[in-house]
Order: C-alpha cells, then sequence, then structure tokens
C-alpha cells in the first residue's frame, strides 16, 4: 500500500476507524489530521504508525464533499493576514496575496497564487498544444511556436522577448526544460509568469514613489 502526502486514510484505532488527511509520510508513520465532524479537520496534528492506517478508496465526488486541508478563516481575518503582507513584504515566508472562499470548507483561505482568468482555464481546456512534427525547444523556432500558442489560442499576450527571457528561471537555466514544463502543465507556468508581472509591476509603483533628490 503506498500512502502519500494529501491522501485521505482510515485510522482503525482505538475503536472506530476515523478519517484523517495525510499531511507528511515518514520511514515508519504518518503525520494526519483527523475529520473533526462536516467540513472541519483537527488542529492538532496525529502521528501514526503505517499498519495503523489503510488507505481510503473514495470516489471523486466523495472528495469533494471533505475539507480541502487548509486552515478555514473568517472573512475578515483572511483580508488582514493579506493585507499585512502587503504592508510587510519583507518577508519571504508571507506570501499569500489573495483570499478566496472554499466551498469545501465553508469558509476563507488565503493563497500566493493569482487568479486566472476563467476565459484563460477553458482556453487551456479547449486548446492543448498538439505538435505537428517533433520539436526541440533548444531552437528559437520551435520556442516560437509555444509562444505562439499560449497568445493566440490561450490569451496569454505577453511579447515573444518577455516569454524568452523568464524560461531560464523557469526551467532551471533551460530553456529547453522550461518549455517541456510549460507544456506538462501550463497552469503553473501561468502562476509564475502573473507573479512575475506583479513584482515588477510592484517594483515599479515602488521605485515611482521614491523621492528624487
Amino acid at each position: 500500500m503506498s500512502i502519500k502526502q494529501k491522501d485521505w486514510v482510515w485510522m482503525m484505532f482505538p475503536r472506530e476507524p476515523q478519517l484523517g488527511l495525510v499531511l507528511a509520510v515518514r520511514e515508519h508513520t504518518v503525520v494526519l489530521r483527523l475529520l473533526a465532524g462536516y467540513r472541519r479537520l483537527h488542529a492538532a496534528r496525529e502521528v501514526v504508525a503505517k499498519r495503523m492506517v489503510c488507505k481510503a478508496e473514495l470516489s471523486e465526488e466523495e472528495i469533494q464533499q471533505l475539507p480541502c486541508g487548509k486552515r478555514p478563516l473568517l472573512l475578515g481575518r483572511a483580508q488582514q493576514i493579506v493585507a499585512v503582507n502587503r504592508i510587510f513584504p519583507d518577508n519571504d515566508q508571507r506570501k499569500e496575496r489573495r483570499v478566496y472562499y472554499c466551498r469545501r470548507c465553508e469558509a476563507f483561505h488565503t493563497t500566493a497564487h493569482f487568479k486566472i482568468p476563467v476565459q484563460i482555464l477553458k482556453n487551456l481546456a479547449a486548446n492543448p498544444y498538439t505538435p505537428q512534427s517533433p520539436e526541440d525547444y533548444s531552437r528559437g523556432q520551435d520556442r516560437k511556436k509555444v509562444w505562439r500558442w499560449l497568445r493566440t489560442d490561450i490569451g496569454v499576450v505577453v511579447s515573444l522577448r518577455l516569454f524568452d527571457y523568464l524560461l531560464p528561471g523557469y526551467g532551471n537555466d533551460s530553456k529547453r526544460d522550461a518549455v517541456v514544463k510549460i507544456l506538462i502543465d501550463p497552469l503553473d507556468y501561468l502562476h509564475y509568469l502573473f507573479l512575475f508581472l506583479y513584482n515588477r509591476r510592484k517594483d515599479h509603483i515602488k521605485n515611482r514613489n521614491i523621492p528624487q533628490h
């Protein structure tokens, strides 16, 4: 039995089985948060021997009825966290910049990710990238095809120069690896791109407001 992070499992003791969400997997134990009633997880973590749990075989519909595992917050508290992070941007551990409502938890969460426009998500689902022939993304000509797909079919309006400039940072100094990553998970790339554009705009506003002597 293979158990990994974010799996749902049954803890088989002390009396009736209890459903829990896996937070971490170690050599002989797992770290869980147990379900504490409808749409809530216990705040305390449980460290349990692997032999005392078994993976819960749940359908996708059943999983969508369970909490997502993130900390549930009231709207005011979530907005306060985001506001503090904007005021004090020097702490790299504080990256939350948006509040959203979680239907699964019936509460609010904070996230470092940006909201992707719905139309872009629809375009990604409707227009997967399908090369007509084998492509070598170390070549600028083939990378340009992916950029044109993002711009024309998906609606991500960035210049070719900026697209190519950001690739090494996304692909561990390899433009080829970056393009392969984009095609595997384009949504992850969009979060990376939007974060770059956000930081660039923030730095531009900050520099513009610095008094000139």
